[in-house]
């Protein structure tokens, strides 16, 4: 049903989905060919180009999709959300139940399970700092979810804490978590008077943090420590891991190792190289990282080395 009232375009649809497959890529959900769902959406489009959704509901079997109170603007960017639930099965077979709701000016986010695998990724390898799904937020979101997923199989308990978002940018964060090792793991960003932003990581299990790259295999134990302060565009940060093992190394690094009884020892056992600390001091600015200095000292091998990384070269 579509209507006109004056300048704006009301409508309300009801579709029946069978044969075709449905994506949503940001939520990694995807409803398969054949699969009875049945997709519910009334709003407005107004003649500034803004698009008022006042319902979207999306149920198949027992996964749903619901939002309300959602406006976008002509870049599809949102200008408002009132409230957001999820509950289903996503591509990773991990269960999204999440509830976001509006408090005034400021969110809530609760729920038993998310899967933070994409979001992590994207922040992770994104160069764009400004890349935001709102126009221009201006609120503050508490957190509070039971599990959360890291990657398909590492996830960790009670994240909690707050993110305080000023003219789209975060300006304070707070969040902590435990593993299930009940080892934690906390992440904080703080903005200075003098637009100075300090990011500070700490987690007592870095191993799922450090398995997404690929030239590190197996590394065990230990506890990694960063600091970021950037300023102007340029940021200077430490990267700490301390008391750690890497049980796949290259052929190269295994050879010297066996210059020393002790790295001989810790191949034969198993065990693997051992490092009692690394330490990595770099700066970055526009799409070039400077590493003034990479440090790893362990009874076998040490490591000293400096450069630079130039993004997209």
């Amino acid at each position: 049903q579509i209507k006109k009232d004056k300048n704006d375009l009301l409508f309300n649809s009801k579709v029946k989905l069978k044969s075709n497959a449905l994506q949503i890529d940001f939520l990694d959900y995807e409803k398969k060919e054949g699969l009875n769902s049945l997709f519910l959406i009334k709003g407005k489009f107004k003649k500034n180009n803004q698009l008022s959704l006042d319902s979207i509901s999306l149920k198949e079997k027992n996964n749903e999709i619901v939002i309300n109170g959602l406006v976008l603007n002509k870049n599809f960017k949102i200008l408002d959300i009132k409230n957001f639930n999820i509950n289903f099965i996503n591509n990773n077979k991990i269960l999204n139940n999440l509830n976001l709701k509006k408090n005034n000016v400021n969110f809530i986010i609760e729920g038993k399970s998310f899967d933070a695998s994409r979001i992590v990724n994207n922040i992770m390898d994104s160069d764009n700092e400004s890349s935001s799904i709102f126009a221009h937020l201006n609120s503050k979101i508490d957190i509070k979810i039971k599990k959360t997923y890291i990657d398909n199989i590492n996830y960790i308990n009670n994240l909690y804490g707050d993110i305080n978002y000023n003219n789209n940018k975060i300006d304070n964060l707070r969040l902590e978590s435990i593993f299930p090792n009940q080892k934690k793991i906390n992440l904080s960003i703080e903005t200075k008077k003098d637009s100075e932003i300090i990011t500070r990581l700490f987690s007592a299990y870095p191993k799922p943090l450090i398995k997404r790259y690929d030239f590190i295999k197996g590394f065990e134990d230990g506890y990694l420590d960063f600091y970021s302060s950037k300023k102007r565009g340029k940021s200077n940060s430490v990267l700490v891991i301390d008391n750690f093992k890497v049980k796949e190394v290259p052929i190269f690094a295994k050879l010297l190792s066996l210059a020393s009884l002790q790295g001989m020892a810790d191949l034969l056992t198993g065990e693997g190289i051992r490092f009692t600390d690394l330490e990595m001091t770099f700066s970055r600015q526009n799409n070039v990282t400077t590493i003034e200095e990479m440090y790893a000292i362990g009874p076998a091998v040490s490591i000293l080395m400096d450069g630079y990384i130039e993004t997209n070269k």
